[in-house]
Parts: structure tokens; C-alpha cells; sequence
């Protein structure tokens, strides 16, 4: 698991527009959304006080969404795909899992707004965006990225609807049990989305950048031996070029040599059969040949 599809720049976008435009709607002054959320919220408290059973199931179901449960699971996740030099991957688990805590914390800081009272469930603070329901839908949509490039057709319908499933119900579960409104889960959806995208396009990209550079070294090393082999091929052509005038000249004295075998000088007078023999390789070129020469010719004249 090395590479992971890069989503467009669109969706992320697109994603951190609508919750930008949902925060303006939901904490302007007369809240234009205000009506729909007390009015769902209104039929959830009854559904609460008529089936406490279903309650007790939705405070387990919440609970997927807890903080301490998202920093183990992305901490883990991000240390195997590292383990396995999966680095996109990782690098984009970790960044999720740093960035959705910190964002979600700071909107609660910054854009305070009250949550529904008397609820299932106590929870203090700010609660736009949910805070479990921004884990669970990260968590999920995250599995669905990094798993679509290596899963077909049924797979990914599968884990879709997986992730679907698990975003739903933790953020049913915050609405029904009146930790929150429901524009909060929405707003926490989107907020997902958006972190999610952009860490898994971050991912992307240092892929890419590590997997340029790692082709340009790849390139370098190559040329690099390339250019060692043509030096040591223009080496061997040296000497054995060198080679090929040291064997001529020899081949050349032999030749010289070979001729002068059966060379015979005149050693005597007339009825004298004495001659002087040439022996090859006992003359060391032409001046060594006139010389034995004129030695033959004083002797014969001294006879």
C-alpha cells in the first residue's frame, strides 16, 4: 500500500466553502437554522424519554467517536504504513489525525455556540462542529481513500458503505442524544471532508516529489556507471592499440630476421665451398647485416 488516489482540489474546496457558508447561517445573528435544529431535536428528546433502551445502545455507538480512540487508532494505522514504506499513506493518516482534533477544538474556541439543554447525555462547551462525529466521519472517509485504488467494483461498495454507516450513526447518536444539533454534525461532515482531502493530496504529493526525486538519482547512478564503462571501454582501446605497435614491431623484426635465414656470404676462393650463415635473430638489423658482410668479404681476401 504505497500510493493513494489524489482527489481534485475541487472537492476539498468545495467542502470547506459549505462549512464556512453553514458557520454564517448557524451562528448569525437570528440564526436562520435554528428553527429546523430545535425542532428535530425536539422529536429526538421524545423518541429518548419513550425507548431508553435505544438510548443506553446510542451512548455505545457515540462512544466510536471518542478523541482517545481516533489518537490510537490514527497513531497506529500511521506507524504500519510506515513500517511498510507506505509514506503517502501515513503521511496522510498522521496529518488527519493531528488536524482534525486541533481544528474541531479550535472552532469550539472561537465560534462559540450553545448546545441543546437537558440532554441524554452531559457534555460541556461549544458544540459547532461536533467533536466525535468530525473523528468517526474522518476515520471512515479515510478508510475509503486509501483503499479504493486496491479494492474492485464490490469491495469499494462495501467500504462505502462501511464508511457511510459508521458516519451516520456516530453522528445520529450526537443528535439523538442531545449532545448536539444536528447542523453541528453536518458541519462536522463537511469539515472531514475537507481536512481529509487536503491531507490525502498532501500525501499525494510527497509521493510524487520523493518518487521524482528518487527517479532523478536512479537517473544519475545510471549515467554515472554508463560513463565509467565507456572510460574503461576507451582505456582497453588505448592499450590495446599500444599493444597492436609493440607486436607489429616485433612481427616486424622477425621478418627482418626471416630473411636473412639461408642468407649465405662467399667465405673463400674459387673451388672453396666456406660460407658465412645468417642465423636468425643473431643480427640485430640492417647495419648488423653489412657488417657480417664485409667480415666475409676481409676473409675471403685474406684466403
Amino acid at each position: 500500500m504505497s500510493k493513494v488516489c489524489r482527489p481534485q482540489l475541487t472537492y476539498p474546496m468545495a467542502a470547506l466553502a459549505a462549512l464556512l457558508g453553514l458557520a454564517a447561517l448557524v451562528l448569525a445573528p437570528g440564526a436562520p437554522l435554528a428553527g429546523l435544529d430545535l425542532a428535530l431535536s425536539q422529536r429526538w428528546r421524545a423518541f429518548g424519554l419513550a425507548n431508553p433502551v435505544w438510548v443506553d445502545a446510542l451512548r455505545l455507538v457515540t462512544d466510536l467517536g471518542e478523541t482517545a480512540w481516533f489518537l490510537a487508532a490514527g497513531a497506529a494505522l500511521a506507524v504500519g504504513l510506515l513500517v511498510r514504506r507506505a509514506y503517502a499513506p501515513a503521511v496522510a493518516t498522521a496529518l488527519v489525525a493531528v488536524a482534525i482534533p486541533v481544528l474541531w477544538v479550535l472552532a469550539h474556541l472561537w465560534l462559540p455556540r450553545p448546545r441543546p439543554v437537558d440532554g441524554f447525555v452531559h457534555v460541556a462547551g461549544s458544540g459547532f462542529p461536533s467533536g466525535h462525529a468530525s473523528h468517526a466521519s474522518a476515520a471512515a472517509l479515510l478508510a475509503v481513500v486509501l483503499l479504493w485504488p486496491r479494492l474492485r467494483r464490490p469491495g469499494r461498495a462495501v467500504a462505502v458503505g462501511a464508511a457511510l454507516a459508521l458516519a451516520g450513526l456516530v453522528g445520529l447518536s450526537r443528535v439523538a442524544l442531545l449532545a448536539h444539533w444536528p447542523t453541528d454534525v453536518l458541519g462536522s461532515w463537511l469539515l472531514s471532508t475537507a481536512v481529509v482531502l487536503l491531507c490525502v493530496r498532501a500525501g499525494s504529493a510527497l509521493e510524487s516529489r520523493t518518487a521524482r526525486r528518487a527517479e532523478t538519482s536512479r537517473r544519475a547512478v545510471a549515467a554515472g556507471r554508463s560513463a565509467e564503462r565507456g572510460l574503461r571501454r576507451a582505456e582497453g582501446g588505448v592499450e590495446a592499440a599500444g599493444g597492436g605497435q609493440a607486436g607489429g614491431g616485433r612481427r616486424g623484426e622477425a621478418v627482418v630476421d626471416g630473411e636473412e635465414e639461408g642468407l649465405r656470404a662467399p667465405a673463400g676462393g674459387a673451388g672453396t665451398d666456406a660460407e658465412v650463415q645468417v642465423r636468425p635473430g643473431g643480427v640485430a638489423g640492417v647495419a648488423g647485416k653489412a657488417e657480417l658482410l664485409a667480415r666475409a668479404d676481409r676473409r675471403a681476401v685474406g684466403d
